[in-house]
C-alpha cells in the first residue's frame, strides 16, 4: 500500500484508472490532475470545467475519462503521455 498525496481540500471526486498505476481526481476548481501511483508524482493535470467536478469516468481503455462539470459541459479527455490533456469532444447543455 502506498500513500499518494493529491488535491486538498477541494478534491471531490478520484478514480483509478483500468492500468491500476494511474489515478485522476476532480474537485471545486474545476481541475483534473492525473497522478502515476507507483511514483506518487502528478503527471498531467489540466482546468477543464469553469466550476467545480461534479464527476469523472473512465474508458475501460485507461486513454480516456470523461468528466462533468458545474458548467454544465461534458468533456471527453484524452490522456495518455501528455502533461496537458487535449479534450476531444464536449457537449455543452
Amino acid at each position: 500500500i502506498r500513500a499518494v498525496r493529491v488535491g486538498g481540500r477541494d478534491l471531490w471526486h478520484l478514480i483509478v484508472l483500468p492500468d491500476g498505476r494511474h489515478a485522476v481526481t476532480g474537485g471545486a476548481t474545476g481541475r483534473l490532475t492525473q497522478y502515476d501511483l507507483e511514483g506518487g508524482q502528478e503527471v498531467a493535470a489540466v482546468d477543464a470545467h469553469g466550476g467545480r467536478v461534479k464527476g469523472v469516468a473512465a474508458h475501460p481503455d485507461g486513454r480516456r475519462v470523461a468528466s462533468v462539470g458545474e458548467d454544465s459541459r461534458v468533456c471527453l479527455w484524452e490522456f495518455a503521455g501528455s502533461a496537458s490533456p487535449d479534450v476531444s469532444r464536449f457537449l455543452s447543455a
